[in-house]
């Protein structure tokens, strides 16, 4: 990352659940969040993590709120006035809309701008409601067949009765956990593959106890999940190809990259977090999808990822940053599984310092995950320049 010249100096606000004394104070976040004020601070800008109450609360503490940044690699406890921009990495720990949370940010959001418009998260985390606001909008979904899990045999017999394969899966995220896929094989025997395990039962009954025994697990109910339809997909392993786009820092739209996530062999999910691994697309559609031409495969994906962020934007405003997973099917349909506001980057980190792979490779990706970092200080030193011209 290159310094560019020098400017007054904006702070960049990121909200964030912070603990002081603990190795990771942000949890998974902690590396990409000290990269990110790193990245801050080489553009002249300032960078701190705040908790929503301590921004909220700001005007009763003589305008200056308490939050942390980074004093050479070591943490530091700050109290700095309000922030020019913020950069929301709120994760709660409620399966659910964090109503007390949501109301702090629209608050802060009336005088504040942030990279990402309060209201994408609102549009993107319930994945019910999102799938309704794709489907207005004519974006290929896969389709959600029941608002929870069935309770009663009649009600899993016309669920059952509508695909031979379906996903079970929590309507707030979970990083990947609480997945479930049913399908049903000769003789009606239904097999659940769910997290690491692979189950088969020879009833409804059977099922019910089985996902029931599952979801209360997690400390969850079957009305905090939904069923979807399941894709049929190229290859014998689940994948997702997640697509980043950005603003950047003249505040046009940027796409940033494409990395396919495929699951080890016996996992129910793609996703990083849950032991998924990470690919190159070009090279994952020479062995899944050896016919058509993986450049043309690509950018059929990248075409199709800016068409669901234009739609998004119609109703949100402009987003500053946004994780796109799609699926591709063996006719080549592109499908929008999910959208993500506050996107990771662990897929690009794998590429870029994976054992085994090409330096070439490696110094692609290493440079796609620092522009990823460098896009959305660079758009919120825009937003909070364009701000105060505005003013």
């Amino acid at each position: 990352m290159k310094c560019h010249d020098k400017k007054s100096s904006r702070l960049i606000g990121i909200i964030a659940p912070f603990k002081p004394h603990v190795e990771k104070p942000v949890g998974k976040q902690t590396n990409l969040l000290k990269e990110f004020i790193s990245a801050a601070q080489l553009f002249s800008l300032s960078a701190a993590i705040f908790s929503p109450e301590s921004l909220v609360s700001i005007s009763a503490e003589n305008g200056k709120a308490s939050g942390y940044t980074l004093a050479g690699s070591e943490w530091k406890k700050v109290r700095l006035p309000i922030p020019d921009v913020i950069y929301d990495r709120y994760y709660s720990d409620i399966c659910g809309f964090d109503e007390v949370v949501e109301n702090m940010k629209r608050a802060l959001s009336r005088s504040i701008p942030f990279i990402n418009p309060v209201q994408l998260t609102e549009t993107v985390t319930d994945k019910l409601r999102f799938y309704e606001f794709m489907t207005e909008k004519s974006v290929l979904s896969p389709r959600i067949i029941a608002d929870s899990i069935p309770g009663t045999e009649a009600e899993w017999k016309n669920v059952l009765n509508q695909k031979d394969g379906l996903i079970v899966k929590p309507r707030f995220g979970l990083m990947g956990r609480g997945v479930i896929r049913i399908h049903i094989l000769p003789a009606r025997i239904y097999q659940l593959h769910l997290a690491m395990k692979i189950l088969r039962v020879n009833s409804t009954a059977e099922l019910n106890g089985a996902i029931d025994y599952f979801v209360e697990s997690m400390g969850l109910s079957r009305n905090d999940f939904i069923v979807q339809e399941e894709i049929r997909i190229p290859g014998n392993r689940y994948f997702d190809i997640r697509c980043l786009i950005q603003r950047n820092g003249t505040g046009l739209m940027e796409f940033t990259g494409m990395v396919v996530r495929c699951a080890t062999r016996h996992a129910a999910t793609p996703n990083i977090d849950q032991g998924g691994f990470a690919m190159d697309p070009e090279a994952w559609f020479q062995s899944a999808l050896p016919g058509p031409n993986p450049s043309e495969l690509i950018e059929h994906l990248r075409k199709s990822a800016e068409t669901a962020y234009s739609a998004i934007e119609t109703t949100t405003g402009n987003i500053g940053e946004l994780g796109l997973d799609l699926l591709i099917d063996n006719n080549y349909n592109v499908y929008l599984l999910e959208a993500n506001a506050k996107p990771g980057r662990f897929a690009f980190q794998r590429l870029s310092t994976g054992y085994g792979f090409e330096d070439g490779l490696k110094r692609r990706y290493a440079a796609i995950r620092a522009r990823s970092i460098e896009n959305p200080v660079l758009y919120g030193r825009f937003l909070a320049n364009t701000e105060r011209k505005d003013k």
